[in-house]
Order: structure tokens, then sequence, then C-alpha cells
């Protein structure tokens, strides 16, 4: 304790004496030494600190660890390592800006909550015992690091409490890696092992429980106690009866003395008194010194799998019942041709027990053929005749097909069936076919051939009527016979889809243009009823699409004379539009709506039947045969096409089909104009006519004597070999149907021997319309074919085109290289009426056309340029009505178009650029009518 003399002086009395004074400055001298005494111990406790602190500094610098002392009542570092700096691998001057609070600064946000609780620790720590604490900091590449932190009180205040604490920190950042990845090791483990559908256990050599997992220690009643237990334990916690853990410790005891895998099977019985069966194994684990350190028990629910067994057991028994009871021959063959498998169909079949059939290889001939079969693995089917054990013979069809059994072998089975019956019934069925076809042949013969007389002498008595009450009675005997030869065409097109010999051309063509043409040619028909026929293209233009324009034509005519016949009142309407596009396909949807009487929803399916009408009245009122419908539907649905109906009686129908077309990438054939009869074109040639009917002798001689053609007659085909012996011909017209000797037996005689027309053209005249009698012409030997009723042109065309004499028109002017080639566009001259076959006013139309409607277009141009709307529109009405009389459809459309424009605001610009188009379309049919206007 130090003492101020000053202070001291102060409290000398001034009545002090002198001895008292003495006596002070005697303990002034004493407190003076005392304090140069106590001076020169500072300095030494000065100099020893001093160098405590450098060897304590120097010593923290030599520790390879991170050290520091923390004021806990600063909350600051009191001193830091170099070596601390190193580890959190922050450059001096970053250390510099977050001291004096580093580590705090440092710590993850987290573990500065629980630094509190760490303190508290220390204070209750023994004294000099460190704690520890794991904690996060953030190092210089701002990731957090784990540090594992030793606290130990350095030094404590008056009252004991810790002031400050001397701690390390020790980088542990891989350390908790690699504790992580034990720990993640281990629960991947785990979850193996949980996860495997087993029920795992480990036991040590005492039979002590080392480890089950999830699956096991479900099925003990106190699964925390199995572990670490004996193995008796074990059995009773899993509920074993007495009988199964006696049978575990013999396994148990026999793998640990073979140090062998042990396996085997047990059942145990359920409460639903349903057995559950297990597949049990022991496997014992050996060290490397031989000695087995601990077995694994395992074991697998194998109830499915016995169940699974015993149902193919039970599945393999059916399936050798059925083939027993089979009364087809079955059999199966092994890769040596040995039979492995038969029934005694099979035994019977071939006159053998089935005791002398397994086991026995098939006989060479066939062993052969079967093992050819194995080795290429393709199937085979094929018809067979057995001699039965009564003598009698039957036929088996019968199939060989390979297959490979599970554990790779092959096998051969064979399976025959009889059809001795079937065979006979398909003959039976391939006689009525062709009895059918002959009725057919016959009828069509029978009514065609008379038919070609009635319409022919029509014809001819028509050219010489002198008053119109002729010529109408003459065109009511063609249009009844044009109503027969309807019904024998509607009854062989529906024998044709009946028996599958339909054939659809694919070629390109122009919808639109059908659909216009179609409705145009039945016009006639819809005018003398009073009724307007119209037809809409809503989507125009329509693609040009590949299908089959003559059946589509034949669908069309067939729904429209329907709404012709069942309308009284009103109009038809045909209407087309594109349904969807799929692809490169368009789906194109039809309909045909009148206002006729209508049909009920309940007759909708039955008019689509064949000889089917909505009533049985209907036949008797309207006529018909009631196979139009029929063949409509079959026709569509073989393009892959419906058909439907939506009707309300007395509000009329609406028939409605749909047909996929692919879309055309070329231009629709060009349909050719009819070209007029040369006059004297066949003069001088010389005709044997062979033909037993007098009407049509009669009616064909009249036609050939009108063309100046030379004709002799013979009433058979006995008749015709005798003339055509005696004097050559330049064309022979054959009957095929004649007595005596029919037509096609005369034709094979005069091509077979030797005679002076062998090789003369020999015209098939028929009235067998089935396209296999067509075709059975030409092998026999004919040259071409006319089907009656024939119309006059169609034999005069066929004798120019089979004499040499035919009129080709001119080919059209080639395009110049490197332009693109243009097809010509459709026309035709049905919309003339019965003046299309008058060939002298078709020559004149032709040259009507080419001589005005050209100059009419230029006229319509200056119209245009001069703004003239009046004049051209009466150019546009003049020249719309021409394109539409000879079914120039598509300059029709393109004249429409021009009309609506002109109707609503015309623009110059666009009626020119519309111009163009109908002026190349024109040119183009000019062209054409100049070439044939030459012949």
């Amino acid at each position: 304790m130090e003492i101020n003399p000053t202070t001291e002086a102060k409290e000398l009395r001034p009545r002090a004496t002198r001895a008292e004074n003495r006596a002070l400055r005697g303990r002034v001298a004493q407190l003076e030494a005392r304090l140069r005494e106590e001076g020169s111990l500072r300095g030494e406790l000065r100099e020893q600190l001093a160098q405590r602190q450098t060897f304590i500094s120097q010593l923290a610098k030599a520790v390879p660890a991170a050290l520091y002392i923390y004021s806990l009542a600063t909350k600051t570092e009191v001193f830091l390592n170099d070596r601390l700096y190193q580890v959190l691998q922050y450059p001096s001057d970053e250390i510099g800006q977050l001291k004096p609070c580093l580590l705090e600064a440092l710590m993850h946000p987290y573990d500065k909550r629980r630094l509190p609780m760490h303190h508290e620790k220390l204070r209750n720590a023994p004294a000099g015992s460190p704690v520890q604490m794991e904690l996060r900091l953030r190092v210089q590449n701002g990731q957090w690091k784990w540090f594992r932190v030793q606290d130990t009180v350095f030094t404590r205040d008056a009252h004991g409490s810790p002031e400050q604490l001397l701690g390390t920190i020790q980088d542990i950042n891989d350390e908790k890696d690699f504790t992580e990845k034990l720990i993640g090791q281990k629960e991947f483990y785990e979850n193996i092992l949980n996860n495997i559908p087993a029920r795992i256990s480990v036991f040590d050599v005492e039979q002590t429980c080392l480890f089950v997992n999830q699956r096991e220690a479900a099925r003990a009643a106190e699964s925390q106690s199995i572990v670490g237990d004996s193995y008796a334990a074990y059995c009773q916690a899993l509920q074993w009866d007495e009988a199964t853990a006696t049978r575990h410790q013999q396994q148990f005891r026999q793998a640990l003395a073979t140090r062998q895998e042990v396996t085997w099977e047990e059942a145990q019985a359920t409460a639903n008194h349903a057995p559950t069966h297990s597949l049990r194994k022991f496997y014992p684990v050996v060290n490397e010194r031989e000695q087995v350190t601990y077995l694994i028990g395992y074991g697998v629910d194998i109830t499915q799998r016995k169940q699974i067994e015993q149902q193919l057991a039970d599945q393999q028994e059916f399936v050798r019942q059925v083939i027993e009871a089979n009364p087809n021959p079955i059999c199966v063959q092994d890769e040596a041709g040995h039979f492995i498998l038969a029934n005694d169909a099979y035994a019977e079949l071939h006159h053998l027990t089935m005791a002398e059939l397994l086991g026995r290889k098939a006989p060479a001939i066939s062993l052969e053929h079967d093992l050819a079969l194995l080795d290429s693995g393709a199937s085979i089917s094929f018809e067979v005749q057995h001699s039965r054990r009564d003598g009698q013979e039957a036929w088996y069809h019968t199939t060989k097909k390979p297959f490979t059994r599970p554990d790779g072998t092959r096998c051969l089975l064979t399976i025959a069936a009889d059809i001795t019956d079937l065979n006979r019934a398909r003959v039976a069925a391939e006689d009525s076919v062709r009895a059918k076809e002959i009725f057919l042949a016959n009828m069509s013969h029978e009514i065609r051939t008379p038919m070609n007389g009635i319409v022919g002498l029509s014809r001819l008595m028509k050219k010489q009527a002198t008053t119109p009450e002729q010529g109408e009675y003459l065109d009511l005997i063609l249009s009844n016979a044009e109503s027969l030869l309807v019904v024998i065409n509607d009854i062989l097109d529906f024998a044709k889809i009946e028996s599958g010999k339909v054939e659809l051309e694919t070629i390109p063509f122009d919808v639109a243009a059908i659909v216009h043409g179609t409705t145009k040619s039945l016009a006639f028909l819809a005018e003398a009823k009073g009724l307007l026929l119209q037809a809409e293209v809503h989507d125009d233009p329509l693609p040009i699409v590949e299908g089959d324009p003559v059946r589509l034509n034949q669908v069309l005519v067939n729904l429209i004379n329907n709404a012709i016949k069942f309308t009284s009142a009103g109009e038809v309407t045909v209407t087309v539009d594109v349904s969807h596009h799929e692809a490169d396909l368009v789906h194109l949807q039809f309909c045909v709506e009148d206002t006729g009487i209508g049909i009920s929803a309940d007759k909708f399916d039955r008019v689509f039947k064949s000889f089917g009408q909505a009533n049985s009245s209907t036949s008797r009122l309207y006529g018909g045969t009631g196979l139009g419908l029929a063949i409509c539907k079959n026709l569509i649905e073989l393009q892959g096409g419906r058909i439907w109906l939506d009707s309300l009686p007395g509000q009329g129908s609406r028939f409605y089909f749909n047909l996929p077309f692919p879309v055309s990438t070329q231009a629709p054939l060009v349909r050719e104009a009819p070209l007029p009869l040369a006059a004297g074109l066949l003069q001088g040639l010389r005709v044997l006519l062979v033909e037993d009917n007098p009407v049509n002798t009669f009616l064909a001689r009249a036609l050939l004597q009108s063309w100046e053609v030379e004709a002799d007659v013979a009433s058979d085909g006995e008749q015709a070999l005798a003339i055509a012996d005696a004097s050559p011909y330049d064309l022979i017209l054959m009957d095929i149907q004649m007595p005596r000797m029919n037509g096609l037996e005369a034709t094979e005689q005069l091509r077979r021997l030797p005679n002076p027309n062998q090789q003369t053209p020999i015209i098939a005249l028929t009235a067998n319309a089935m396209k296999s009698d067509l075709d059975s012409y030409t092998q026999a030997g004919f040259t071409d074919c006319l089907v009656k009723p024939y119309h006059e042109n169609s034999l005069y065309l066929t004798i120019a085109r089979n004499t040499g004499r035919d009129v080709v028109p001119a080919p059209l002017p080639m395009p110049e290289p490197g332009s693109p080639t243009q097809s010509v566009p459709s026309y035709g001259f049905e919309g003339l009426g019965r003046l299309a076959h008058d060939a002298s006013f078709v020559r004149k139309m032709q040259q009507l056309f080419v001589d005005t409607v050209p100059r009419q277009l230029v006229q319509l141009r200056e119209a245009v340029l001069l703004h003239d709307w009046p004049a051209a529109t009466l150019l546009v009405h003049a020249l719309k009505s021409t394109y539409g009389n000879l079914q120039i459809d598509e300059a029709q459309r393109y004249m429409k178009k021009f009309e609506e424009i002109l109707k609503k605001n015309p623009e110059a610009a666009m009626l020119l650029n519309l111009l163009r188009t109908i002026s190349r379309v024109t040119t183009q049919i000019t062209d054409v009518f100049n070439i044939q206007l030459c012949y």
C-alpha cells in the first residue's frame, strides 16, 4: 500500500513535539525507502510481465493451432495468433476491418444464438476443464466451414466469475464431411436392408441378435427387445412355436459347423387357415482366418410363388384336359421330331394308340419338312387328305407353328381341323355363285337383247318421225327403256358389290366439275316435274383429288334421282364442302337435300338395306328396286366413307355422305368431247353380222346400210363359221348367246383353225355386263366388246377404231422447253340435252364459241378499262351463259366472281387480274375446238 508523505505531514498538529517530529521524519524516511523498494519491485514486475507476454506471444506463434483470448466483459478478442488468420483465410486488411469482434462477425447466426449456452457451461465447468462447441464461420471465399472451439477459463474476476477465455479453433470441415458421409452411407445401407422384400437378421456365433431390418422387426411382438438378446428370445418375440424354433436352432448350428449356406422352406398356418410359405436361409460370414464372425438370417415370403406354382400345375392339368378333350387332332414335337404331347384324336387319325405315339419319331418325309420349319421359324397352313379307320377319305386343314419353350428348346405345334363338310359346303357355295352369275348373265342377255332392239328402232323411227306426237311417243318409249336399263344396271351393280368384284379407279379429278356436271345432266328430269335442281360448292375452289370419279358420279346420280323421284314440288340442292384435312387427305362432305315426302326416323336403317324402301307402297307409287341406296352405301364404304340421313315426314330429306380423298399433285384428266361422226368414214367395209335376234339383226343392218357398209348375216355360230370360211371380211360383229354354237365357241374356232378371217377383228355383241365376262371375251380371242343396248355412235366408233378408220385428233401443241405444263380445262356438251348427240349442232356450237367468245373478252376488257360497268355487266351475263352451256366450269366460276365484284364495288385492277385467268382458260378451250373442227 502506498502512503502519500504530503498527506501525512498535513496531519501533524502544530503542537507536535520535536520528538514526535523526529519520529515522524523517521517514519517518512521509512516510507520513502519503502516507496523506492516498491518502485524497484514494480520495475522488475513490469520487466517480468513484458518477458512473459513476449514468451506467450512467441509461444502462440509457435503453436500450430489457432489461439485466442476472449474477454467476456467486452465480448472482444484480447489476443489472436496468426494461425487463426490462416485458418480463416482472410488477408490482414480485411481482418483489421473485422476486429475487435472478429469471431462474432464471422459466426453463423444460428451459432450466435447458441453462445450464451456455451458460456453458461463454462461458468459451471470445474477449474481448468475445457468446454467444446462446434460452430460455423464464414471464411474468405464466403462459404461456411465447420470449426471446433475449445474454451478454458483463463482469468476470473474478484468474485470468481470467468473474465477471460483461452480458446483454440480447429478446422473440422473435412471431419464433418466424412462423418456426414459415414452417416449417409449407414442410412443408405440401412434403407437398402429395410426395403429389401425379405426379412433380414444378423447374429454372432453366440446367437446374440446384432441387427434386424424393419420387415423382420415388424413381425416381432416387441421389436426393441430383439437386438442384443439371445436367439431364444428372438424366436419368442417372433411368436414361433417350439417346433419352428427348434428347426431354426438346428439350421443355425449346421450353418455354423459347415460354414456353408443352409436353405429350407417352411409353411405356417394363419388365423384364416390359409398357410403362408417362407424360404429361409442362414449364411455364415467367414473372416480371413476361416472363422465364422457372424451369421445372416434371410427369410422371404414365397406364398404367392407357391400359389402361382399351384395355379400353373392346375393350368397345365386344365390344358392337358382341354387338349385331350379337343376333337381336333393336336400334337407337339421336339427338335428331334419326337412326339412329346398329343391327344387321342391325333393318335386315332394316324391309327395309333397314345402309348405307341408318344416318344415316337415322325416319318422321314414329314420329319425333314418339320425340321426345316423349325429352322425357318415360319408357320404354314395347308390342306391334307387322310384315310379314316372306316375307309372314308377326310380333308383336314393343318397348321404347323414353331415355338420356343422358356428353357430355349424349340418345338413344333401341329393342329388339324376336319374340313370335309366345309369343303363340301364351299363347293356348293361356289356352285351357287356360279349359278347366280349364270342367272344374272342370262337375265341381262334376255332383257338387254330385246331392249337393244327397242332402243335402236325407237331412235331410227325418231329420225323419220313426221309429227310432234310421234316424237313424243318415241321419247316415252326411250324413257321407259332407259328406266328398265337402270333396273338391270342396279341389279348387276349390286351383284358385283355382293361378290366383292367392284374395282375402284384412282385418277386425278375435279370434284366440283363432277358435282356441277352430274347436276346439269339431270336438270331435264327436274324440269319435267317443275323442280329447281341446283348445285352449291361452298369451298370454292375445291382441291384436285385422286379417286374414282365414275363411282362418285354414280352415287350422286342415284341420290339426285331419288330426290327428284320423291319430290313433287320445290327444289333439290346438291352441296359439297371440305369437312376437314388430315395429313395428305381431304375429307369432303356431300349433301343431297330435297323438299319431298321425307322419311320417319324409324325407317332410316331400312332404306339403306338391299331391296328395302321406307314403306311397302313406295315401290308401287314411285317405282324402283330398292337397290339404289344400298348400292350408294356400299360404294361409299368401299372408298372409306360413310352415308347417313336426316329427315322428317313431309319436310324433305337430307342425304349426307363423307368421302376421304388424297389431294392430287397432278391436273385432272381432260374429258374428251364427243367427236362428230364423219360421213362416209365406214364406206366400203365388208362386215359379217352374227346375230340370232331378228329385231337386233334388222336394227344393225339398217345402221350398217346407212353408213354404206356391206353386211352379211349369220343367225348362229355354225352358220358364221361356214360363211367366214368362204370369204374374208373387214370385221365380224359376233353375238355371244346363240343357239347350236355360241359366240365364244365360234370365235375360238375362227382363231384356231386356218380360214380367211383368222386375224379379222371380232367384236363381241353381248348383253352380259359382268366384268368377269368381259375379261373372258378378250381371252377367248375377241378384239373388242360392245354391251347391249348400244348407241349407234358407239357401234360406229367401235367399227372405225377396229378397222383402222378411227378419227384421231391432232395432238395439242407441246409446251416450250422450261414452260409449265398446263392441263386443258374440263368442258362438255351434256348441258345441251338431246342436241349433245347431234354432231353437226355440236360443231356449230364449237365454231360459234371460237368466233365470238375471244372477241367478247376483248370487249369486256375495254369496258373495264373505261369503267363502263353497264356494258361490262351485259357482256358478263352473256359469257356466263355460254360457259355454262358448254360446261366450262372453271371459267364459269371465275365469271360468277367477276359478276359479284361488278355488283358490289368494281375495281379495275382486280377485274383485269380475273379477266387474264378467264382468257387463259378460254384460249385453251379454243385451241382444242380448233383442232377438232379440222376433222
